[in-house]
């Protein structure tokens, strides 16, 4: 019974009967897989006309928002969804892996140089 009212009142009135942070209110009703859902969406990546910083803010965002709902992923993992998710052309792409030093099926970047490199290389793609 309280978990349905809980769903049906609004998120102003539970906020002032639990003083908690709104944050801590739109975690209570997502659920894990719904998280990892949104993350594997094609709705989830760099959107057209986005600049690069404000993709990679919500790409740690939701990194981070996976991991606090315990989905872990491998340093491997990231880089690559960060590589795949962040829609570079086939010539952005190649340059990215260029100054990454990438050498497949050898050495591949982390996650921390791939974004370095986007943002440093990619600053003004959302106007072309």
């Amino acid at each position: 019974m309280l978990a349905w009212w809980l769903l049906q009142t609004s998120d102003e009135v539970l906020l002032q009967l639990s003083g908690a942070s709104p944050r801590w209110l739109s975690r209570m009703r997502a659920r894990p897989a719904d998280l990892k859902d949104e993350f594997h969406s094609g709705d989830f990546c760099r959107k057209p006309g986005e600049r690069m910083q404000h993709w990679l803010t919500r790409w740690s965002d939701m990194l981070a928002e996976l991991q606090e709902q315990g989905a872990e992923m491998s340093h491997d993992d990231k880089a690559y969804f960060l590589r795949r998710k962040s829609r570079l052309t086939a010539d952005r792409l190649e340059i990215l892996e260029a100054v990454c030093g990438a050498t497949y099926p050898g050495r591949e970047p982390t996650m921390a140089e791939l974004a370095s490199q986007l943002e440093r290389l990619f600053r003004r793609a959302h106007l072309v």
